[in-house]
């Protein structure tokens, strides 16, 4: 899979394409069935899935968060079969006109001959386009769109705005059921300030690079991926108010784990909320109910095997 920046001057080799539209955050069930429509008629018309999306990291409005980076997106993306990705810069293509748009860059600069997006995509300055349009103007260069229906699971309507919703609620087993995977957060583990070593419970670090006030401060039954190879976790995303608060980060120990990883990546996957975050009177009193939290863990994953 290749992965190209948007751009005027921008090069590629797409004589034809099916094209995705979306911002796709989470990559979430409903984008993961529009995605496995537009890859079924790639297929069959035997050219490339493009997706052309936005780049995480953009400056956003205050208070906008994205759920994954851009390099979580294009694994994600990838995942579900798109061929190439194209990123833009929200603020370089804004101002196009809703025809400018569609003709320049979906029908032009990536080939488009059938462009797939769902039904509340907009487009083109001040938001005008709306999937409407966007089928006329397809269809006035001998071109075509395919607007994808919400998934819906439960009667709710998945979307990523529920999801961080349920996320900043504790909910992740909902969460994980839209995302269609545990939602997951990842980075290099960074040397702490030793604490859990104190308490004979080591624990490994992650820094929160990224804005994730979506996600409730507490305590987590985690899965933790280090060097392709996964264990069980207990992860605390918060403060430490117990000793000295630092910035939020994710703090994780490891059950029946000993090595040395300072440095690599890790990945971690919440997968139940278990509690709040809480300031203890002294460290006993916060080993003790770190113990019943490794025990809880423990519990949950023996009643998780007696049902396999």
């Amino acid at each position: 899979m290749k992965i190209y920046e948007y751009s005027e001057e921008m090069h590629v080799d797409f004589s034809a394409a099916v094209v995705a539209l979306g911002l796709f955050d989470g990559v979430h069930k409903g984008h993961q069935a529009l995605l496995s429509i537009a890859k079924k008629k790639a297929e069959k018309l035997k050219i490339p899935l493009v997706v052309f999306t936005f780049f995480s990291e953009n400056e956003l409005p205050k208070g906008v968060t994205r759920l994954y980076s851009t390099e979580v997106k294009s694994e994600l993306l990838q995942r579900a079969g798109a061929d190439f990705i194209v990123y833009a810069d929200f603020r370089k293509i804004a101002g196009y006109e809703a025809e400018d748009f569609v003709r320049d860059i979906i029908i032009n600069k990536l080939g488009a001959r059938l462009a797939v997006t769902g039904t509340d995509f907009r487009f083109g300055k001040n938001r005008a386009g709306d999937t409407k349009l966007l089928a006329e103007i397809m269809q006035s260069f001998g071109k075509a769109a395919l607007l994808v229906p919400d998934e819906i699971i439960s009667e709710t309507k998945i979307s990523t705005s529920l999801i961080k919703e349920l996320l900043k609620n504790g909910d992740t087993r909902l969460a994980s059921e839209l995302l269609g995977e545990p939602y997951f957060i990842e980075g290099e583990i960074v040397h702490g300030d030793s604490r859990g070593e104190t308490l004979g419970l080591p624990t490994v670090n992650i820094s929160l690079q990224s804005d994730k006030s979506f996600i409730k401060l507490g305590v987590y039954q985690s899965a933790v991926e280090i060097d392709g190879k996964s264990y069980t976790g207990l992860t605390n995303i918060g403060r430490c108010p117990t000793f000295k608060e630092r910035e939020v980060h994710a703090e994780t120990f490891i059950l029946d784990f000993s090595e040395n990883v300072y440095g690599k990546r890790a990945r971690v996957a919440l997968i139940d909320y278990l509690r709040e975050e809480k300031k203890f009177k002294n460290k006993d009193e916060l080993t003790e109910q770190i113990q019943k939290d490794i025990a809880s863990v423990k519990e949950r994953q023996k009643n998780v095997r007696h049902m396999e």
